[in-house]
């Protein structure tokens, strides 16, 4: 019925969720009183459900208030599941939606290209800005061995994600003109 680990043992005994009745000295081999059977289960129930420790230890001070507990918890759990219902929706539009491929002629130009690989995919800030430093660092390598070619740029570089079956990559592209600066 309730057969927690040894792991799970020490850390409910070092949260004080369930301290053994006894600990033997020598060996460290915990022991439990019949009575606290019925605690750990309860323990292990709570913690079941993706409960913290504190609120758990909650439950297990006021038993009157775990039903309301549990309501709190199920809500925010619901919660946590509805945005990340709405992350897996965003991602799955995102990599399933292939952009169809559009034929325009423009005037004669030279596009210079670079792929950047290893570019964060930008799960949080610090990718994000990790991420815009490589790119830029690499707009401007790309930029500066067009003009040392004697290329002039015509407007602003661009980007575009790159999407391989191994992670993202960032495709920076320069365009330039056809005259060479002397």
């Amino acid at each position: 019925m309730c057969h927690p680990s040894p792991q799970a043992l020490r850390f409910y005994h070092a949260e004080g969720l369930l301290v053994p009745a006894e600990i033997d000295e020598r060996t460290g081999y915990r022991s439990y009183a019949f009575e606290q059977v019925e605690q750990a289960m309860l323990i292990a129930l709570l913690r079941d459900t993706g409960m913290s420790v504190k609120v758990v230890r909650h439950a297990l001070d006021e038993p009157d208030r775990v039903v309301a507990l549990l309501d709190r918890h199920s809500d925010e759990v619901y919660r946590q599941r509805k945005v990340q219902d709405e992350a897996i929706q965003a991602a799955r539009t995102v990599f399933e939606t292939q952009p169809e491929p559009q034929l325009r002629h423009v005037p004669a130009m030279t596009v210079v290209a670079k792929l950047v690989h290893g570019t964060p995919l930008g799960r949080n800030a610090q990718e994000w800005d990790k991420a815009e430093d490589t790119i830029e660092a690499n707009v401007t390598e790309l930029v500066e061995a067009v003009q040392e070619a004697g290329v002039t740029c015509l407007g602003r570089p661009w980007r575009t994600l790159a999407l391989n079956r191994t992670g993202a990559s960032s495709t920076v592209r320069a365009p330039s003109g056809s005259r060479r600066s002397r």
